[in-house]
């Protein structure tokens, strides 16, 4: 996890559950592969990397313009002068599928804010994102003390990464959804599969797996309600689970 970490910052995120349940030595390991790997990209590329790294993460966010820190010949580089060829490794990058482009998909909050015309969204983003994970940490605070089940852990950690990324402000398409198939196996792995069935939540994701197919272009936005309808029910079948085994 922590060399995990090192090539996708938000799944620090991950280790909060572990922390809440005093799981040192996940956190130890985490920590040696996270210092391992700056190390190791330190001695190729020194701080530079780092810095372009956190640059353009602050450009892509919108928190800096970028054209203030570049140089010139770096700001040339995107110019429309560039002639790309047609054919990458025996692909031709204008003959695609028509319906390629309605099932790329910008699923992240942000795009829903800006498309909205919302102000200050990048604010209720920092706001929305700070009270969802302090909410899912209150809730694995409350129960900490009667879970043993190293699998809520995991499920919990994965849980509060992906939904932590639709707070994001860059854009989120929809099939980074294929992560949630973790935390719905650990789900089934840890429910009563016939109390799953017949639950009536299990409708929300049945409608959300149906849209994610991406057959249904005369639904507009349908990419957007599948995103949700999958991250809604992980997200309230996983609080339900974590309450029924502390009861237990």
């Amino acid at each position: 996890m922590g060399i995990t970490t090192s090539l996708r910052p938000p799944f620090l995120l991950f280790f909060i559950p572990f922390l809440i349940f005093q799981r040192y030595s996940f956190l130890l390991g985490g920590l040696v592969g996270l210092l391992l790997t700056f190390v190791l990209s330190f001695s190729v590329a020194s701080l530079f990397i780092w810095k372009q790294y956190i640059l353009a993460m602050l450009g892509m966010t919108g928190f800096v313009n970028l054209n203030e820190y570049l140089s010139l010949p770096e700001k040339s580089i995107a110019g429309s002068n560039i002639i790309y060829p047609q054919t990458f490794e025996g692909f031709n990058i204008y003959s695609r599928n028509p319906l390629e482009f309605r099932n790329l998909f910008n699923t992240s909050i942000y795009d829903a804010l800006n498309a909205l015309d919302i102000p200050k969204s990048r604010e209720i983003l920092i706001i929305g994102f700070i009270l969802t994970i302090a909410f899912l940490t209150f809730y694995l605070i409350k129960y900490n003390s009667r879970i043993k089940d190293v699998k809520f852990m995991f499920l919990f950690g994965t849980l509060i990464c992906l939904i932590g990324e639709f707070f994001i402000p860059v854009a989120r398409y929809s099939y980074y959804d294929v992560q949630f198939m973790l935390p719905l196996l650990i789900i089934i792995s840890k429910a009563n599969v016939i109390e799953l069935v017949s639950n009536k939540l299990i409708i929300v994701l049945l409608i959300g797996l149906l849209l994610s197919l991406g057959c249904f272009v005369w639904i507009d936005k349908y990419l957007f309600f599948s995103s949700y309808s999958i991250a809604f029910y992980t997200t309230v079948t996983s609080l339900i689970l974590l309450r029924q085994e502390a009861k237990q």
